[in-house]
C-alpha cells in the first residue's frame, strides 16, 4: 500500500507532544502512568483504538510495516491517554513483566489488524482509477 509521506509537523503525535522533553520532577509520575496503562488490557486497547481513529496522519505514517509499528502504537497510546512522551514510555516498558509485554504486544497486533482492515483500499479500484489507458 502506498503511504503518503507528510512532514512530521503534520503528525498528530508530534503536535500532541509525544516527542517532547518534560521537567525532571514529572518523569516518575509519567513513567508510572505509562506502565499502568501498558498493564491494563482494556484501557490500553481503548487508547490504541483512539489513536488509530483520532491520529489519522500519524497512524498512516507509522502502522504499515513491522517491526516498529507495535512500539509506536504503544507509545502513541500512552501519549494520547496519559500525555506521556515516548522516551518515558520506553522506560515504562522496562518496568513491566515479560507477560505484560506479551499481552500489550498482542493487543497492539489486534488493533493494528483492525486498523488495516478499516483503512484497506481496493487495489483493483485504485488501478482502474489511475489507469490512464481508459478515456
Amino acid at each position: 500500500m502506498k503511504v503518503d509521506l507528510r512532514p512530521y509537523t503534520e503528525w498528530e503525535d508530534w503536535r500532541a507532544g509525544m516527542y517532547r522533553d518534560v521537567p525532571r520532577e514529572d518523569e516518575k509520575r509519567l513513567t508510572t502512568a505509562a506502565a499502568s496503562l501498558l498493564c491494563d488490557p482494556n484501557r490500553l486497547a481503548a487508547a490504541m483504538r483512539d489513536v488509530t481513529s483520532e491520529w489519522k496522519i500519524a497512524s498512516e505514517t507509522n502502522l504499515h510495516e513491522p517491526p516498529n509499528n507495535r512500539a509506536w502504537l504503544g507509545q502513541a497510546a500512552c501519549a494520547f491517554a496519559e500525555k506521556v512522551p515516548e522516551h518515558l514510555t520506553r522506560a515504562a516498558w522496562g518496568m513491566i513483566t515479560d507477560a505484560e509485554r506479551l499481552q500489550a504486544n498482542r493487543i497492539a497486533d489486534r488493533v493494528i489488524d483492525e486498523w488495516k482492515y478499516r483503512t484497506r483500499r481496493n487495489p483493483q479500484l485504485e488501478l482502474a482509477f489511475y489507469d490512464d489507458s481508459h478515456p
